[in-house]
């Protein structure tokens, strides 16, 4: 990977970091990568030609080797962003399966449906892959809504399976499994909504989630963030205000506190945000262990120094006098440290410049599912029709991974005057509008002068965008 380089001889090492980790790859095989692969192994069922779904065979093999590589990754890279080498060797061995897990899932009895779904999202989490389709989503919402793990807590009347059913009570129904996929595909179908601008189902799994959210407090930072996103990304700074000091009076994880730091630089409280951010990088920096390996840590350590080298610019900006004295300063120490967690790719300017660079250049057009020539006569027409991963359109992955990175990553969009990811994001935004034409929307407007939307919204196709955000 191209790493920050500094000059050598001005080298400063950074104390108490463990030494270089092993690769990755000693982790156990992830799986298959290609259709013809899953084919051979008779993983799949075919109704004809070209209507297939998983074998019970193919689900308890895909169960199998998912839960243990989640369960690896976990265990040895627990990275804030996982580095690209690795989400493009997760996506290689998920890419072929996900539409053969959607189109079975009809034929996947409970609660392996549930289960396989909680499995494929951990890997779209992993990879920056947002739920594209609206089948998707609507698949996802189908499956989950037969459950209720939460009886007491929470009204779902379409739900059919409860924990206090005694024939759900047998062996091969772990409730505790089944709990935290459930939660997790739950937060997921919310972020979808905010991500779609669909305020009604946005709001239908907020309120699903809110009593749930307080027996653990990650979940209660994700429900908080999650709401403080929504508004920001409409610009109710006003509710936001409201959102992230109600956040504020729970118990919050170190990398919480770093994204709700994040929300707070973009109401405008740099000071604040910088004073929160710093005290919780000390924090991060106390846990690190020399002898022991910790990648979740040294990762929130890289991704908190860039939060903090970004409002520290706006903060100097703001200040006028003696701007490039401070700043060089206080960046030259960041690149110093950012250079030796670069071995554990903990740095991440790297993740940043290359998602920048790979959207640098011309939209790309999305590949057709189905191609027709015509052949010497007029009668002869020759359709192709293309299958798995052909279909997720992965010369779109770059502004896909580029829309979840600045998030995942605690990194604001908008600092009033600094904007970093400005030409990223309109970038961004012009190859994902056809994909996410609301969310692309909200990100340009947060990055761009009133001109460069107007500019804009010349280029695209204004049918496409709610009527809510016309009007605004």
């Amino acid at each position: 990977m191209n790493n920050i380089r500094t000059n050598q001889a001005r080298w400063e090492p950074s104390e108490g970091l463990p030494d270089i980790p092993p690769p990755l790859e000693s982790l156990s095989s992830p799986g298959y990568s290609s259709f013809a692969q899953i084919k051979s192994n008779q993983l799949l069922t075919w109704k004809n030609e070209f209507l297939y779904f998983l074998s019970n065979k193919g689900v308890q093999f895909l169960l199998n080797a998912w839960q243990k590589n989640r369960q690896e990754y976990i265990k040895y890279n627990s990275w804030v962003i996982l580095p690209k080498q690795y989400r493009d060797r997760l996506w290689r061995y998920t890419k072929e399966w996900i539409e053969l897990i959607f189109n079975s899932l009809d034929e996947i009895s409970s609660p392996n449906n549930l289960l396989l779904l909680y499995e494929l999202n951990w890997r779209l989490e992993k990879t920056l892959t947002p739920l594209i389709f609206e089948e998707w989503v609507e698949q996802i919402t189908e499956v989950i809504e037969k459950f209720n793990p939460y009886p007491s807590l929470i009204d779902l009347k379409e739900a059919s399976i409860t924990p206090d059913q005694e024939k759900y009570q047998k062996n091969d129904w772990d409730w505790e499994k089944i709990q935290k996929a459930w939660i997790e595909l739950a937060f997921i179908l919310l972020r979808a909504a905010r991500d779609n601008h669909d305020k009604k189902s946005f709001y239908l799994w907020l309120n699903r989630l809110e009593n749930i959210v307080n027996q653990n407090s990650e979940w209660q930072s994700r429900w908080y963030y999650e709401r403080c996103l929504f508004h920001l990304y409409r610009l109710e700074h006003y509710l936001v205000v409201s959102i992230v000091t109600a956040w504020g009076s729970k118990t919050i994880s170190d990398w919480w506190q770093i994204k709700r730091a994040s929300v707070i630089a973009q109401l405008g409280n740099l000071q604040d945000a910088q004073r929160i951010a710093k005290q919780t990088l000390n924090n991060i920096r106390s846990c690190i262990q020399p002898d022991s390996l910790d990648y979740s840590l040294l990762s929130q350590e890289g991704w908190a120094m860039r939060f903090l080298i970004e409002i520290e610019d706006q903060i100097e900006l703001n200040k006028i006098k003696d701007k490039d004295k401070d700043k060089n300063n206080s960046r030259q120490t960041y690149l110093y440290r950012w250079e030796k967690l670069a071995q554990y790719y903990c740095n991440p300017n790297t993740e940043i410049k290359f998602l920048e660079q790979a959207v640098d250049r011309p939209t790309p057009k999305p590949q057709k599912q189905t191609e027709e020539k015509r052949g010497f006569l007029s009668s002869d027409i020759n359709r192709t029709f293309y299958f798995g991963s052909k279909n997720l359109y992965p010369e779109f992955r770059p502004a896909f991974e580029s829309l979840r990175i600045l998030e995942e990553g605690a990194l604001p969009l908008n600092l009033n005057n600094v904007k970093w990811h400005s030409k990223h994001i309109k970038n961004v935004s012009k190859w994902s509008i056809p994909f996410f034409p609301t969310w692309s929307f909200l990100s340009l407007i947060q990055v761009s002068t009133e001109k460069e939307v107007k500019e804009w919204l010349s280029f695209i196709d204004i049918a496409i965008l709610p009527q809510e955000i016309i009007n605004c």
